[in-house]
């Protein structure tokens, strides 16, 4: 949390995803690039698997969606990425409606 908040004393983060302000408790590091998949591919992408620029912080429910495939999240640039809903019904979920206003839409963190 350093990494992308500058301390780890604040009292307030936000999830990189919706944008919701949370506890850091109420929070939980993924990978974007998944720890299964060829290592080999790493390298091309120029990232490192458990380097800050591979991981995204997000709510439990949305780490626990992206690992089903529901959404994704693809580089669009350096530091760009775009959320894409993989599974419309997910947006269904009351607690996902904050991340239908982000889908398709750019990111930067």
């Amino acid at each position: 949390l350093v990494f992308y908040y500058g301390s780890n004393s604040e009292t307030v983060y936000k999830c990189m995803v919706t944008g919701t302000e949370c506890s850091k408790e109420a929070l939980v590091a993924g990978h974007i690039y998944r720890q299964q998949w060829p290592k080999s591919m790493l390298a091309r992408f120029n990232i490192g698997l458990h380097k800050p620029e591979n991981i995204i912080i997000v709510q439990p429910q949305l780490e626990k969606a992206f690992d089903k495939w529901q959404w994704v999240v693809l580089p669009e640039g350096p530091d760009d990425y775009k959320i894409h809903v993989l599974y419309p019904q997910f947006l269904n979920d009351p607690m996902q409606q904050y991340i239908a206003g982000h889908a398709g839409q750019g990111m930067r963190w």
